[in-house]
């Protein structure tokens, strides 16, 4: 099982990659200062992010959202919610990795048909 933290940095270094950077913490922190209006991030700080030591700051991780197309949510409610808890409820098995990473090649339309199936077994569960 993976916590928040570790899951967060494949996902970044997935998103670095598709966007075409290299996952290096010089890469990043030289783009993200390119973009980020507040105080420059360190590459100490960038690197803990890429190892799965620590999580942006919300502002941050919607800098990041916006410009590598990266899904945020599940890393915001971590943020709001305190670490331990929301680890707790955020762990991802490989398997729901796999398939979280599946789903985010889909379409809009895809996506929008999985959302509505899986809200229907939810119901039916119920």
């Amino acid at each position: 099982m993976k916590n928040i933290r570790q899951v967060f940095a494949q996902e970044l270094a997935r998103a670095m990659e598709r966007m075409g950077y290299e996952p290096r913490a010089s890469v990043l922190e030289r783009q993200f200062n390119l973009r980020y209006q507040g105080e420059p991030v360190t590459y100490h700080g960038v690197r803990r992010w890429l190892q799965g030591e620590t999580l942006p700051t919300a502002d941050k991780l919607q800098l990041l959202a916006g410009w590598l197309g990266l899904g945020v949510d599940p890393f915001m409610a971590a943020l709001q919610g305190g670490t331990e808890e929301a680890e707790s409820r955020y762990r991802f098995s490989d398997a729901d990795h796999e398939v979280f990473q599946t789903y985010l090649c889909l379409t809009q339309e895809q996506r929008e048909a999985v959302a509505r199936m899986i809200f229907l077994l939810a119901r039916c569960k119920g």
